[in-house]
């Protein structure tokens, strides 16, 4: 899957939040040596029912998720960004990451909200990578002609070591389970496949216009009064003075409802957004 190109100004912000300092995050390698940044999920995702129902399962503001942020970039190889966009390999969260968001994923209320700096992440191979190997730079401080400082790691790649990122798993979770439900994830932990396809479906359900309406009533009717204007502004709009957003961060506050809201007229404006 194609990727829009990123602006200079959230390549930067994913370079300050990288702990490898803008090193490929899977073979550890120099930033001088074709580093591309690739989106964990691509920001070509605009189906607006799919992004609302992720906004809802995140907690999140209607309009407040983009796809542009430090969280969901990250850097790697030319050549491995080329498979990645390919859908040829993904990011598999720790197991424990997993597990938590399965254990939620059915309860809106009580949405997890998982805080770190940094997530451990393993690459797991989809298709057409028998015949790849993977060149990992083991130290970053002895000379460059000692051949102890790579390993090559071959399919499927259970000898790389654990992949350190600031990316949030969310992203890498939504990845993962639209890639695993085009292919055969044979290979893939069984248990832990079942729980990235559960979360992602619970994720991009479609919910009915009942549903999403009573969403947008708790919105309006937060204590932050967030204006439905302020809601629907477009990233071009605020890109400029808005910090990108984490996706764990909700804007919830003491949700109250309020009767006297036109629920005619939010129909319509849901409708047409």
């Amino acid at each position: 899957m194609h990727q829009r190109s990123t602006s200079k100004k959230y390549i930067g912000r994913a370079r300050e939040a990288d702990p490898n300092n803008g090193r490929c995050l899977v073979e550890n390698t120099s930033p001088n040596r074709g580093i591309q940044y690739c989106h964990v999920l691509p920001n070509t995702w605009t189906n607006p029912a799919i992004l609302d129902s992720l906004e809802l399962s995140w907690g999140m503001r209607k309009g407040s998720l983009k796809l542009d942020t430090r969280y969901n970039i990250f850097p790697v190889g030319v050549s491995l960004a080329h498979m990645y966009e390919k859908l040829q390999w993904i990011l598999i969260p720790d197991n424990d990451i997993v597990q938590t968001y399965y254990d939620g994923r059915l309860c809106r209320t009580n949405i997890p909200e998982i805080k770190r700096e940094h997530f451990v992440y393993r690459l797991f191979p989809v298709q057409k990578m028998c015949d790849v190997a993977l060149i990992r730079q083991d130290s970053t401080t002895a000379p460059l002609f000692d051949s102890g400082m790579f390993t090559v790691h071959t399919f499927p790649f259970n000898t790389l070591p654990d992949l350190i990122s600031h990316i949030h798993p969310k992203f890498a979770i939504m990845q993962a389970g639209y890639v695993l439900s085009k292919t055969n994830y044979s290979g893939l932990d069984a248990t832990v496949g079942k729980q990235i396809m559960g979360i992602y479906q619970c994720w991009t359900t479609i919910y009915s216009t009942g549903y999403l309406e009573n969403w947008l009533i708790d919105c309006i009717a937060s204590e932050r009064r967030v204006q439905w204007d302020a809601m629907t502004t477009s990233e071009s709009e605020s890109s400029d003075s808005e910090e990108d957003n984490e996706p764990c961060l909700s804007e919830k506050g003491s949700l109250k409802r309020n009767s006297r809201l036109d629920r005619r007229d939010l129909k319509r404006r849901l409708l047409s957004c």
